[in-house]
């Protein structure tokens, strides 16, 4: 007798162990690539990097990934690794997975502290860096400015434009080469007393 194996299973990719949630920009990853078959047994696995968005359709070349290569992340926001694996049955398939990559944000520098209290009718300059993951400042981000202000214990879900404000135009951060920091010089006339929520989008 002769006893025949019929494999129509996909392989079963497995996550890489190294795969983080968020990077930094610029920064080195390796991913360690690897999949399962349990009939007729595995017999590749590769990967690419940003050749698909989230939703599946084609952003451009990408990158390939090998395993155990590291790769440097350079695409700002949301990134994907698809990897894809194939058995010996010749059974295809594919996982996509993302990943977020980020600046490195300095932090707000005085005066602007959280719970802080000033003055109303102050220009509170607000200010802060960027950088990518080796340290080197980043000039070409276009960060804008954003307020909340709380009501009964809750902000709101409307937030005041910057214009009204008559801060710096049109809500926009101008960077300030010689500092290395993003300025934003808000002109508090205009707003209200009361206790305010500031969100910066990069």
């Amino acid at each position: 007798s002769l006893d025949l194996k019929i494999d129509y299973t996909y392989p079963a990719i497995t996550t890489p162990p190294e795969l983080a949630p968020t990077y930094l920009l610029g920064q080195s990853a390796t991913f360690t690539l690897g999949a399962t078959d349990g009939l007729s047994g595995m017999d590749r696995v590769w990967a690419d990097l940003n050749v698909v968005n989230p939703d599946g359709s084609y952003r451009g070349p990408g990158v390939a990934v090998e395993s155990g290569v590291p790769v440097t992340l350079d695409t700002l926001g949301t990134n994907t690794l698809r990897i894809f694996a194939q058995d010996m049955a010749g059974n295809l398939g594919m996982r996509l997975l993302i990943f977020d990559v980020i600046y490195d944000f300095g932090e707000f520098q005085t005066p602007l502290i959280s719970g802080g209290i000033y003055r109303l009718g102050r220009t509170i300059p607000i200010k802060f860096q960027l950088f990518d993951a080796a340290g080197n400042a980043i000039s070409a981000a276009t960060p804008t400015l954003s307020f909340w202000k709380m009501s009964n214990g809750i902000f709101g879900y409307e937030y005041v434009e910057t214009p009204f404000i008559e801060g710096d135009t049109g809500g926009e951060f101008r960077y300030d080469p010689e500092s290395q920091q993003y300025v934003y010089n808000l002109k508090t006339k205009g707003m209200s007393t009361g206790t305010w929520k500031l969100r910066v989008t990069l």
